[in-house]
Formats: C-alpha cells, sequence, structure tokens
C-alpha cells in the first residue's frame, strides 16, 4: 500500500519548482486507507438518535403544580328558600283542589231510610145508626198493626178507599155497647180479615178499637 509519495524522487522536478508563478509541493502524502474508511462511513446508513424516555403521566408536572386552595362554600341565596316555600305552597294547593273536586263530582250519599212504623191510629169514624125507635151516633177510635211495611204503605196510598169500606162496614153492623169487650173484639176481628181483602201487597195483623163514644 503507498503511504507517501515524494515528487522529489521523480525524474526531471528537479529544476521545476515554479510553474506559472506557483511553487509546486514538495511532499504529496496521500492516505489509502483513509480514503476507504470515508467511503465505508458514507456507505452506512444513518443512525437516528434513540428517542428520550418519556416522562411518567402527568405525575411529575402535577407535583409541580402549586396545590389549588380550598373553595369557600357560596352562600345559599335568598331567593331559593322563598322558591322551595313557594313550591311547597303550591303542591299543598293543587292537592287541596283536587280534594275538593272530588268532593264535587261524588254525589251526595242519600239519607237513610227512616223506619216504616208497623203500627197506625186512624182519624175517628162518625158512624150514625138509624134504629125503629130511635137513631145512635157513635164515634169510633181505631187502631191497626200491620205484618210488614209494605202493608201499611199501601193502606195509607188507598187511605179515602180503606177508610169508606171500613165506614160502610160498620154501619152495616149496627151500634156497638162500649163496655162490651167481646163485641169490640169479634168486631176488631171482622175488620182485620176486612182490610187483608182489599190490600195486594202486605197484611194487616191486628184491628182494636180503642174507644167507642157516643155522640
Amino acid at each position: 500500500m503507498l503511504q507517501d509519495l515524494n515528487l522529489a524522487d521523480i525524474e526531471g522536478l528537479e529544476g521545476a519548482h515554479l510553474e506559472g508563478g506557483r511553487p509546486l509541493p514538495k511532499k504529496v502524502e496521500l492516505d489509502i486507507d483513509d480514503m476507504f474508511l470515508e467511503e465505508e462511513e458514507a456507505a452506512k446508513p444513518e443512525e437516528k438518535p434513540a428517542p428520550p424516555a418519556k416522562e411518567e403521566p402527568e405525575k411529575e408536572a402535577a407535583a409541580e403544580l402549586p396545590a389549588k386552595p380550598a373553595e369557600e362554600p357560596k352562600p345559599r341565596s335568598p331567593y331559593l328558600k322563598i322558591g322551595l316555600i313557594a313550591g311547597a305552597a303550591l303542591v299543598v294547593a293543587v292537592l287541596a283542589a283536587g280534594l275538593i273536586l272530588s268532593k264535587m263530582k261524588t254525589p251526595p250519599e242519600p239519607p237513610p231510610k227512616a223506619a216504616v212504623p208497623l203500627e197506625m191510629e186512624l182519624s175517628p169514624f162518625v158512624v150514625n145508626h138509624t134504629g125503629r125507635e130511635r137513631e145512635v151516633i157513635q164515634e169510633l177510635k181505631l187502631f191497626v198493626a200491620f205484618s210488614d211495611a209494605q202493608g201499611r204503605l199501601e193502606f195509607e196510598n188507598k187511605t179515602l178507599i180503606m177508610r169508606d169500606i171500613i165506614f160502610r162496614f160498620l154501619q152495616g153492623r149496627g151500634p156497638l155497647a162500649s163496655n162490651d169487650n167481646k163485641a169490640k173484639s169479634d168486631l176488631g176481628t171482622a175488620l182485620t180479615e176486612l182490610i187483608n181483602r182489599t190490600l195486594k201487597q202486605g197484611q194487616a195483623k191486628q184491628v182494636l178499637i180503642l174507644k167507642v163514644n157516643p155522640v
């Protein structure tokens, strides 16, 4: 391998120290190994620098930041309390209005029916009896007891008819002695049968002769 090239050793160049007014180099050293080394380095691919190591996720940055001061609680607005009170009052008013409307829509319950009495005292009957010797006028008070409410209601609805039937029957029987209890009992039994033949929905249980007064 050639390491040094000395121009002084070349023949014909002893006197040629100047050429064109410029001095010629006396010695030119060429390093062949350096040339090949440069070519090998140029052929090698460039090595990329290794990326810098990643820092831990935001822990260090968070540690460097100054701690935030604790936030003071915000004072409650007085309007919030007023709004809550108004809302509660509105709910109460709506519930009260709904209750009132429900009561208005529901029809009132009918009053309980009073129990129908099964006994009644009839107005006095004034009966005249015309005899051969004299005319006898008597006032009779009757008391009727019914077996059920239907009989009592039907008798009241037919009051005029029933009184006319009873009056004609009393007039046909003749005068009644006020102190004759057996005659009174027999007359009551006959009147009970008479009323029951006339009623269609109920029955009379008993008819009593309360008083017999002469007029």
